[in-house]
């Protein structure tokens, strides 16, 4: 994956290691479930890939979409511990995530695609962790970035890492200025100046990136609905 962007942005997959098909890491609960969803970030636009989950049935093919969630999915895990994602037809999984106890609900995978393939990027995020109206941001720069809501807190992301960037907490759609501020050497210069609707029934996934045409600071973004709208 030679993209300077999809270098920094694995960083973020560093708990989702890719594994050979026999691999062995010890026993697990051979009846252990995950419940999941997909969504995927391919700075190409490449058609959405298909993958199949086995081993619980029939295989159930899923498609891993570009600008939204898709999902959940259940399914049950080899060995008690492995989440594999074949191609149709194969005979061996092309991915197999080992997927923690504690990670089996409540779990994001953004399949990242680079020139030979997909890594995978775990995101956990219980409503308790991550609730109706904030944004998991990942920052896929080369930088430090700093992201402010008007007269809030900043939230400061080093490169390859990610953090929550939480919302004014309103019951109502509430629309907020953001400045988003990149550090180079030793000085913040803002990048971009943004409004955001923030909405209670509605979570957002951001991945920031510099955009390999144009080289500015730019936002690929999905979101999750936690919560019904209003009578």
């Amino acid at each position: 994956m030679s993209s300077p962007v999809l270098s920094v942005l694995l960083l973020v997959a560093a708990a989702a290691v890719v594994l050979p098909a026999n691999a062995q890491s010890g026993r697990g609960d051979e009846a252990a479930k995950v419940t999941f969803k997909v969504t995927r970030f391919d700075v190409a636009d490449r058609p959405p890939p298909e993958f199949e989950l086995r081993g619980g049935g029939e295989p159930v093919t899923l498609e891993v979409p570009l600008t939204y969630i898709a999902g959940p999915f259940k399914a049950t895990l080899r060995d008690g511990r492995f989440l594999d994602f074949f191609r149709p037809g194969a005979e061996r999984p092309e991915i197999s995530l080992p997927i923690p106890p504690a990670m089996r609900k409540d779990l994001l995978l953004v399949f990242v695609a680079g020139n030979d393939g997909f890594e995978v990027t775990m995101v956990h995020v219980p409503p308790s962790r991550m609730k109706g109206g904030d944004r998991y941001i990942i920052n896929a720069t080369d930088s430090r970035l700093s992201l402010q809501y008007r007269g809030a807190k900043a939230v400061v992301i080093p490169p390859g890492k990610a953090d929550i960037l939480a919302g004014p907490g309103r019951d109502e759609v509430t629309l907020v200025d953001v400045a988003v501020q990149q550090e180079q050497g030793e000085q913040w210069r803002v990048v971009s100046r943004e409004t955001w609707p923030c909405d209670p029934r509605v979570r957002k996934f951001l991945i920031v990136f510099r955009s390999p045409r144009t080289k500015h600071i730019t936002f690929h973004g999905v979101e999750e609905l936690v919560g019904t709208p209003r009578e």
